[in-house]
């Protein structure tokens, strides 16, 4: 009976082992570091790291989105001006948490088909 009941230990041991690796590779960004962050929006399952990031009213859309991307590397897909000023990337989970606390950021959502929010 010892047998079996270390047997059993080690699976559940290996279990919340693989439960960790799951949890630390999933796309989910994790919570950002600053105070008030930028709400976000949609579900990351079928956006593919593609974000829509909205700016606070009266920022110049081309010119924040231009230091943003030299800030944090990344390449602006579309930059939004007339209907909403903001722009659309991919963005690696780490650059789209540091952008929710970017204080000319106003809100952010995944870039999923067929949705607007």
């Amino acid at each position: 009976m010892s047998h079996l009941w270390i047997s059993a230990r080690q699976v559940v041991l290996l279990g919340a082992l693989g439960a960790g690796t799951a949890c630390h590779s999933a796309v989910e960004p994790r919570s950002p570091a600053c105070l008030v962050p930028a709400p976000l929006s949609g579900s990351s399952a079928s956006a593919n790291g593609r974000y829509i990031v909205v700016f606070q009213e009266g920022v110049d859309a081309a010119g924040e989105t231009a230091r943003l991307s030299a800030k944090y590397g990344f390449t602006p897909l579309h930059v939004y001006e007339t209907v909403l000023s903001g722009f659309n990337a991919q963005l690696t989970p780490e650059v789209a948490i540091a952008l929710r606390c970017e204080g000319s950021v106003r809100r952010m959502s995944y870039d999923e088909p067929g949705a607007i929010q």
